[in-house]
C-alpha cells in the first residue's frame, strides 16, 4: 500500500504595510500680519526605512503655483519641512516606498 502524504504548507509573511501621516501643518505666523506664506509641515513615515528615504512634499498641489520640495526622514521616519503656501494646501509623497500612501491636508483659517 502506498500511502501519499500531501503537505501543503502554508505560511503568511505579514509586511507591515507602511503608513505616511502629517502630524503638524501649519502657518508660521498666525495671524499674517506681514502676508507671509511660510507654513511648516512635519510628518511620519512608518515603520522608518532602514536607508535614506527621501520625501516629496507639494504645496499648493491644486494650482498652477505649486511649490516642490524634498526632506529627508530621520532614523525614526520624522521629518518637518518649512514651505511657501498661498493656499494652506499640502500632499506628502514618498515616492522612493512602494505602496505608501499619499497624506494630504489643509489648513483651516
Amino acid at each position: 500500500m502506498i500511502k501519499t502524504v500531501l503537505l501543503v504548507l502554508s505560511f503568511s509573511v505579514f509586511a507591515q504595510a507602511q503608513s505616511l501621516d502629517i502630524t503638524s501643518w501649519t502657518f508660521l505666523d498666525r495671524n499674517n500680519y506681514a502676508g507671509d506664506r511660510a507654513a511648516e509641515v512635519c510628518f511620519r513615515l512608518s515603520p522608518a526605512p532602514e536607508s535614506l528615504t527621501a520625501i516629496k512634499i507639494v504645496s499648493d498641489y491644486r494650482t498652477s503655483r505649486k511649490g516642490i520640495y524634498y526632506a529627508h526622514i530621520d532614523s525614526e521616519g520624522h521629518a518637518c519641512q518649512v514651505v511657501a503656501s498661498y493656499t494652506g494646501h499640502v500632499m506628502v509623497q514618498a515616492p522612493q516606498v512602494p505602496d505608501t500612501p499619499t497624506a494630504i491636508s489643509k489648513i483651516e483659517k
